[in-house]
């Protein structure tokens, strides 16, 4: 399974009306094209600091499971479950040294 490539960004959108306001961090590859993104919309003025903290945290996925990767070929059991559970089991499989096993 393939990701698609880092570097991510964020792109913000805003616009209004006058009895609400719709705030969008869009996220894009390095080419602009689309990732994903989280939005905010509010009639009261409220804000949307989650939506933002969520699209900093989306676009560094990248960065982030590229460290879990370095980490868990080093020996590192919970960077090694991180990319686990992020491509699959068998992403693994061959690829990293072996986990010691437990002495029973």
């Amino acid at each position: 399974m393939e990701h698609t490539p880092g570097p991510w960004k964020i792109v913000h959108y805003f616009s209004d009306s006058d009895d609400a306001w719709f705030y969008s961090h869009t996220i894009e590859d390095s080419y602009e094209n689309f990732i994903c993104h989280t939005s905010m919309t509010s009639f009261w003025g409220g804000n949307d600091f989650n939506e933002e903290a969520n699209a900093r945290l989306i676009a560094q996925s990248p960065t982030m499971f590229d460290y879990c990767v370095r980490q868990a070929y080093d020996g590192d059991p919970d960077a090694r479950s991180i990319v686990e559970a992020v491509t699959g089991d068998n992403y693994c499989e061959g690829f990293f040294r072996p986990r010691e096993q437990n002495p029973t």
